[in-house]
């Protein structure tokens, strides 16, 4: 307190020519300066009991506003046990086994989708526990909490679901997007993102949740489809197709395109494994053709698609002595060097006219030669010659067509599918 004022008031009053006056004068401002000290005093003290008031009503509302929180979350959090166990049970029977095999397998997003939406055993659920995040996001008891706050209570709740059922969850609100509009189930997804609902999930064994197991599938899947691929390739390249049977379909199961929507702990490695898929296409199928033409460079090679011709003598000789010659192999080496022999000049020839559509009907009627010992004849007709030439400008056409690319269409359209299934599984992963 400073106490200059008081010390000139003192000075004036001594000064004065009547000091008895002065006196009495100087006690009564005393006074009154003491009486303005108790007012500032009682002031400040009555300005600290209101804040502590004020306090202690927020504290009382804060706990009412707790305690309110966790009355309606311990009702919400009962109902939401009570159908859980009504799930697991399900799950447990041959029915519901059933359904997490199939849902584990090479069935469609929309398709697995469709089948959660609206199931009598499993959507009661749903929405309980949709209602359950919901209340612990928007009726939290204190203002402006953070998530770490809330997740606090949607981790108690998540600790509680087993495996197989998070999967469900995950494939239940997995489909958001539709004609590039958000559905329903879009707020849901928020939520279970925002919670790290499936921080601990392992989509890749639903009933089990082996990671490692899940890390070995993952490598399992690329593989299997990238044999497919390669497969399919081949057969699109393939010159006889209507040798072989239609190659196996690309596919990848769903838990991948789970895995690759929700934050998990195999989110990474499942993403990576369908974006190197799809944009590894073009380079397959560049492999696929490149070894397709060193296989069947030889399909263009006249000594390898005419070596039973080179070096046979052509002639044409009656019936009898035809038959003469496949039955009883008569005819001798020096009587077949009377004929001419086919050569490479003689091959270029017919498979010019061949190629000219024009009519080897001039042609000779049979090739023939004699085995090693000269005991047995081969004989090949004229009909098979005009045959191999014409397979011979088969393959060669063929070849010409895969080198000049007649079928990048093809793999253009199959790049494009594979590019369009990746971005059909981003678009389902919601940002908060």
């Amino acid at each position: 307190m400073d106490f200059t004022l008081l010390t000139d008031v003192w000075k004036f009053y001594l000064d004065k020519t009547d000091p008895i006056v002065g006196l009495f004068t100087l006690f009564g401002a005393l006074v009154t300066a003491g009486a303005m000290i108790y007012a500032a005093k009682a002031a400040y003290a009555a300005k600290d009991s209101t804040e502590v008031a004020r306090r202690s009503l927020e504290y009382a509302q804060n706990n009412t506003r707790r305690d309110e929180f966790t009355r309606h979350f311990s009702l919400l959090l009962e109902q939401h046990n009570a159908q859980l166990e009504i799930v697991q049970l399900y799950l447990d029977k041959p029915e519901g086994l059933a359904l997490v095999k199939e849902l584990s397998g090479s069935i469609d997003h929309f398709t697995a989708f469709n089948k959660l939406r609206g199931h009598s055993h499993l959507s009661p659920y749903m929405r309980i526990l949709y209602h359950l995040l919901k209340f612990i996001e928007h009726n939290f008891y204190i203002d402006d909490s953070s998530v770490i706050e809330k997740k606090v209570f949607s981790s108690l709740v998540r600790s509680l679901i087993r495996n197989d059922v998070l999967f469900l969850i995950a494939v239940n609100a997995s489909y958001v997007i539709q004609d590039n509009k958000e559905n329903q189930y879009a707020e849901y997804q928020r939520l279970l993102n925002k919670f790290d609902f499936f921080e601990h999930a392992l989509f890749y064994d639903a009933s089990k949740g082996n990671e490692i197991e899940g890390e070995a599938r993952i490598k399992t899947y690329y593989s299997t489809a990238l044999a497919a691929l390669i497969s399919q390739f081949n057969y699109l390249l393939r010159q006889d197709k209507n040798l072989t049977c239609s190659p196996n379909k690309v596919i990848f199961p769903l838990p991948i395109v789970i895995a690759s929507i929700f934050d998990n702990p195999l989110y990474e490695a499942s993403k990576a494994c369908v974006e190197n898929f799809s944009s590894g296409v073009g380079e397959v199928y560049l492999k696929v053709k490149e070894d397709y033409l060193d296989n069947n460079e030889k399909q263009i090679s006249i000594d390898y698609r005419f070596s039973n011709y080179i070096g046979r003598h052509y002639f044409n000789p009656s019936v009898e002595q035809v038959i003469e010659i496949i039955r009883n192999s008569n005819i001798t080496q020096e009587e077949l060097d009377n004929y001419p022999k086919v050569n490479h000049v003689y091959i270029i020839a017919a498979v010019e006219r061949c190629k000219k559509n024009e009519s080897m009907d001039d042609y000779p009627t049979y090739y023939c030669k004699l085995s090693n010992d000269e005991r047995s004849a081969y004989l090949s007709s004229g009909i098979d010659f005009e045959k191999d030439c014409k397979e011979y400008l088969n393959w060669v056409k063929h070849i010409e067509n895969i080198e000049g690319d007649y079928y990048e269409l093809d793999v253009v359209a199959e790049k494009e599918k594979w590019i369009s299934f990746k971005e059909s599984i981003l678009i389902q992963r919601l940002k908060e």
